[in-house]
């Protein structure tokens, strides 16, 4: 645009210039000078205008190009998670005075009981899922775990999996990052109890829990972190026990397994500029701070009429 108000500024010069020598000239061939370069100052007139224009818009194009797409998330989905050994990730601790810093990563049970052999001591269980595939502002509307009894030939203690009169567990949330391979009653992570859930005590002694329902607990894990769940017994009493396969098992087929079921994905927060972009413009009839575009005006010399002697 500044290399039309240099032109613009060039032919007024030009034109002023012209006039004073067009006084020797006849009066027709002055007039003609004159229409000619009143036709040529419109025609800059215009082009200086296309270029305020032209400017103001690719002003707004830049702008609106600076607001994100959509999310292409889906709003709505379910997932089943039934990890293996590789893909796994679940271990028990023990609060036994020989076992404080042993570690059961790759055992294929794992449990939560309190237990007396001579002396009194507990387990629990880790266990988490990967849940990356779920969209991290997701609204879970259920989420089921799945757990099999283990069986009694792999069991700890007298070979029944679901033992005692009172060996309901709690599943809690993991609040602190822990690692398989490391994980000890002496470095375990903490838990909380907020939305905890009851696995009732037994009423068999193989007994399954499929579809217990922990849909608060995925949902808190997806907004806090997930580090998990930590099983662990109810009852303060031995002898009560709850032990189920782990991802380490022979048989997939009893592998831990999640299903969660999610929608209402949430629309992002805008940055800031996004919010300033998508501000709507002020109604006609309000005081509004917004520079308006200036258009320069186009000088047109008058045309020159000599006096008559």
């Amino acid at each position: 645009m500044k290399k039309y108000l240099i032109a613009f500024l060039l032919v007024g010069v030009l034109a002023l210039g012209g006039v004073s020598q067009a006084k020797a000239a006849s009066y027709d061939d002055l007039l003609a000078e004159v229409s000619a370069l009143k036709s040529q100052v419109t025609d800059l007139s215009s082009q200086l205008s296309a270029a305020v224009i032209n400017s103001v818009d690719s002003a707004s194009a830049a702008k609106v190009s600076t607001i994100a797409p959509a999310s292409a998330a889906s709003k709505e989905g379910c997932l089943v998670l039934r990890p293996d050994a590789t893909t796994g990730k679940d271990s028990e601790i023990s609060d036994y005075y020989r076992n404080l810093n042993t570690n059961y990563d790759n055992y294929g049970v794992f449990g939560a009981y309190i237990w007396n052999n001579g002396d009194t001591f507990s387990l629990r269980a880790l266990l988490q899922f990967d849940l990356s595939a779920i969209p991290a502002n997701a609204a879970i509307t259920s989420a089921k775990l799945d757990l099999y009894s283990d069986v009694g030939s792999t069991t700890f203690g007298n070979g029944v999996p679901m033992y005692g009169t009172n060996n309901a567990s709690y599943l809690k949330r993991i609040t602190q990052p822990w690692t398989a391979s490391t994980v000890t009653w002496n470095n375990q992570p903490t838990a909380t109890d907020a939305d905890q859930v009851i696995l009732p005590t037994s009423t068999s002694a193989n007994q399954n829990y499929i579809g217990t329902d922990v849909t608060q607990l995925v949902q808190d894990m997806l907004t806090y972190g997930n580090n998990g769940f930590m099983m662990e017994p109810v009852s303060g009493q031995p002898n009560n026990s709850m032990q189920f396969r782990s991802s380490n098992y022979s048989d997939p087929a009893y592998h831990p397994q999640l299903e969660v079921c999610w929608s209402g994905i949430a629309a992002p927060t805008p940055s800031p500029d996004t919010e300033k972009d998508l501000a709507p413009a002020p109604a006609p009839d309000q005081k509004s701070a917004q520079t308006p575009t200036y258009v320069a005006p186009v000088y047109v010399p008058p045309a020159y009429v000599p006096p008559v002697y």
